[in-house]
C-alpha cells in the first residue's frame, strides 16, 4: 500500500490583500521525512507554512494533508488532523511555567496525562524538566524555543512544521535543537522546517526545496541543491 504524502501543494497561490506572495507552487513532502523549505527573507516561506497549518487562507490552488483535500479547514480542524506549528517568535506563554505550558497542550489530546507529556516531552529536552516549576518568561532565548517545540512535540504530531528554528539564537543552542529535531524525524514524524540559514538545515534534511519570490525554484535532496543555495542565498546559507 502506498503511503500518501504527508504535504502536497498544488498551484497554491497566496497572499495579503491584492499583493500576492506565493505565485502557484507546487510541491510534495513526503512521509516520514525531514523537508527544508530555504530561502531569503520575503520569499514567502512563512506565508507557505500559515495555508498548511490553516492560519491563512489560499487564494487558489489545492492543498492535501495525508492524502486528504483540506481547502478551507480552519486551523483548530487541521490541528485535529495532527498537523503542529512551532511558529517564528516561539509563541509561549511566558506568564506560565514551563509545566503549565505543556498542560496547555494536553487540551487538544483528550485522554493523555500529565505524567505522559513529562515523561515524553522531558526526556528529550531535560533541561525543561530540571526548570519545570519556573516561569516561562525567564528562561534564555534557546529554552524558550525549547519549550516552543516542547509543546509541539507532547501532542505526538503527524506533521510537525517549524519557522526560522535558529532565528535569535546562539550557534550552539542551535546545534542542540536541530540535534532534537533529528531525533524526531529519525522516530518517524514528519517534519517540514523553514529556514533562511541553508548549510544548518541541509545538514539534517532528507529533500529541500529553494523558495524565492514566491516561487520554488529547485527540490532535491541535500546534495544535489547546494550549488543552487549557493546561488540565490549566497551568505545566508
Amino acid at each position: 500500500m502506498t503511503v500518501p504524502p504527508a504535504v502536497e501543494l498544488i498551484g497554491l497561490t497566496a497572499g495579503y490583500g491584492r499583493i500576492e506572495v506565493v505565485h502557484g507552487i507546487d510541491l510534495v513532502v513526503p512521509a516520514g521525512s525531514m523537508f527544508a523549505l530555504l530561502g531569503p527573507n520575503g520569499a514567502g516561506k512563512t506565508t507557505t507554512l500559515k495555508v498548511i497549518d490553516g492560519r491563512h487562507p489560499a487564494t487558489s490552488g489545492c492543498l492535501h494533508i495525508g492524502g486528504h483535500h483540506i481547502n478551507g479547514a480552519g486551523a483548530d480542524a487541521i490541528a485535529r488532523a495532527g498537523v503542529c506549528s512551532v511558529p517564528e517568535g516561539r509563541g509561549i506563554f511566558p506568564n506560565l511555567t514551563v509545566a503549565e505550558n505543556l498542560r496547555v497542550m494536553n487540551y487538544s489530546r483528550l485522554g493523555l496525562t500529565d505524567a505522559e507529556i513529562r515523561e515524553r516531552v522531558f526526556a528529550r529536552f531535560p533541561i525543561l524538566g530540571q526548570r519545570h516549576s519556573q516561569t516561562a518568561g525567564t528562561l534564555s532565548g534557546g529554552q524558550q524555543q525549547m519549550l516552543a517545540m516542547a509543546r509541539a512535540v507532547a501532542t505526538d504530531p503527524a506533521l510537525l512544521l517549524v519557522d526560522e528554528l535558529s532565528m535569535g539564537l546562539a550557534p550552539l543552542i542551535v546545534t542542540e535543537l536541530y540535534d532534537a529535531l533529528g531525533s524526531l524525524a529519525a522516530d518517524g514524524m514528519t517534519v517540514l522546517l523553514v529556514e533562511q540559514f541553508a548549510r544548518t538545515a541541509l545538514a539534517i534534511a532528507d529533500y529541500a526545496a529553494v523558495m524565492v519570490h514566491g516561487e520554488i525554484q529547485a527540490v532535491g535532496q541535500p546534495a544535489d541543491l547546494q550549488d543552487v543555495t549557493d546561488a540565490y542565498l549566497g551568505v545566508a546559507s
